[in-house]
């Protein structure tokens, strides 16, 4: 048990940088309905299993753009 908490974890580390980095390549920080969560996935090739981990992601990245305008 102790194993998939810590590999949770590391999966969710790994995709906030992931997500962080292909943001970065963006001229501008793009608003929520312009991200595409398979985009994103197939440029790192992320498998599904890690799909919940990038909506969280992404929905944590919409709240803080909202709440900066």
């Amino acid at each position: 048990m102790f194993g998939s908490k810590q590999e949770a974890q590391a999966d969710r580390f790994m995709v906030v940088h992931r997500f962080n980095e292909w943001l970065s390549k963006w001229d501008f920080a793009p608003e929520p309905n312009e991200i595409n969560i398979n985009q994103f996935m197939d440029a790192y090739e992320l498998n599904n299993k890690l799909k919940w981990i990038c909506e969280s992601v992404i929905d944590e990245y919409t709240t803080e753009y909202c709440e900066a305008i």
